[in-house]
């Protein structure tokens, strides 16, 4: 599906939840109704077998630009780089009882993971690819005009929806995957699998995360987490499909 897009520039505050990713439809983007060992698509209705779901990033920001506040929900696989790994990859990875340590319940889990992502994303600037400006009041041509109707309407962060999103600057500082994030933070507890276990991720790792696992140490300095300048960096089209869950 392609549809118009306006970027913009801004900073995330917070996380809006602790929901990161859906077993999704892999004809509509839809989530899935997960039923014993099948699977069904209300919408489309697809159905399939269960253990082949795939899964979906959605990962809701409050963010701001300039004086304006929105609620940006970023859908697909353009989140991949972010995390360290595709959304399938990651659910597998947290079910399986061979790469969580017993010790580790679901709720500290969920947790370690939305601590992650809080690491990667808040206080950091973005370039999101909003796609659903043309449903918004006014439907001005202008993306100032855009962003104006946006934040205006009644004085509330207005829902967004973007299928990109990139560092203004990649350079200019380290926006640490999500995954790797998660994985010093188990390594920190103190288990000592899980430490071996991650030792052996780095070798497999993407070169983005690989180098980031190997210089995490605690004796390492602060992140740099700044607001990196737009610059003169234009946009890709990301030529994933934009599909939103329904």
């Amino acid at each position: 599906m392609n549809r118009r897009r306006k970027f913009l520039l801004a900073s995330v505050l917070a996380l809006q939840n602790s929901s990161f990713i859906y077993p999704s439809c892999q004809k509509c983007f839809s989530r899935i109704i997960l039923v014993s060992k099948r699977s069904n698509c209300p919408k489309c209705g697809s159905t399939g077998e269960s253990g082949n779901a795939n899964y979906r990033y959605k990962l809701s920001l409050k963010v701001a630009e300039s004086n304006k506040l929105f609620v940006i929900t970023v859908f697909g696989s353009c989140l991949d780089t972010f995390f360290g790994l595709t959304a399938t990859g990651l659910h597998r990875y947290i079910q399986d009882p061979n790469k969580i340590p017993e010790t580790l319940d679901n709720d500290t889990t969920q947790n370690l993971l939305t601590k992650a992502v809080e690491t990667c994303f808040v206080g950091q600037s973005f370039i999101f690819g909003v796609t659903n400006f043309e449903n918004q009041p006014g439907k001005h041509s202008d993306a100032s005009n855009f962003l104006q109707q946006c934040s205006d309407h009644k004085s509330k962060a207005k829902a967004l929806v973007a299928c990109q999103i990139v560092l203004p600057d990649p350079a200019s500082g380290i926006c640490l995957p999500v995954f790797a994030a998660m994985t010093y933070k188990i390594i920190l507890r103190g288990d000592s699998l899980v430490a071996a276990h991650a030792a052996s991720l780095a070798h497999g790792a993407s070169s983005a995360s690989a180098p980031i696992l190997a210089a995490l140490e605690p004796s390492s300095p602060p992140l740099h987490r700044g607001s990196p300048s737009l610059g003169s960096l234009r946009p890709k089209q990301a030529p994933s499909a934009c599909g939103e869950e329904l």
